[in-house]
């Protein structure tokens, strides 16, 4: 009880891989609902997924996605680690890495391809957020949904979660 609990897990089916990720809450006895910094770091990790979806454009390569992302966020007071990658008939497809781990960009990749529109892509990523009630410590949110790319940015093929998953 009080723990967090971490899914990642991808489905093949008819030649097609997924990946996902979600996450949950252990309710300790007597709770009926998360610590409140627990809701803020959710909130920062779906703050990072739209980033991730409207930031990057049909060609873009990686790593002028992961700017544009960075970017888009600006000065947060949590740390954004991206590390997204293109799904097809394998989990961890062939394509552009968005990557910036710990909000660090790093320095352009010698070759790097470019995002093609309706390419589908594991928008991976988390959010690290120090948490008051939980005396500063920090909570990493992981966060990994489906989408494919249109003129205007990434939509998801599913909704996003964006409330808590609770374990009585």
């Amino acid at each position: 009880r009080g723990d967090v609990i971490h899914l990642d897990c991808g489905f093949d089916y008819l030649g097609f891989a997924t990946d996902w990720q979600k996450i949950a809450y252990i309710l300790p006895e007597g709770e009926t609902d998360v610590p409140e910094g627990f809701k803020v770091a959710l909130r920062n990790a779906n703050q990072t997924q739209e980033a991730m979806r409207s930031a990057p454009r049909p060609g873009m390569t990686g790593y002028e996605a992961a700017k544009a992302v960075l970017e888009k966020l600006g000065d947060v007071d949590f740390t954004p680690s991206l590390y997204s990658h293109p799904v097809g008939y394998h989990g961890h497809g062939l394509g552009p890495s968005i990557n910036a781990r710990n909000g660090v960009l790093g320095d352009p990749p010698e070759r790097d391809s470019v995002l093609r529109l309706g390419s589908y892509r594991a928008i991976e990523l988390s959010a690290t957020t120090a948490i008051p009630d939980w005396n500063g410590e920090k909570l990493r949110i992981p966060m990994e949904d489906d989408a494919y790319l249109t003129e205007n940015g990434f939509e998801w093929f599913r909704p996003i979660q964006t409330k808590w998953y609770l374990i009585r």
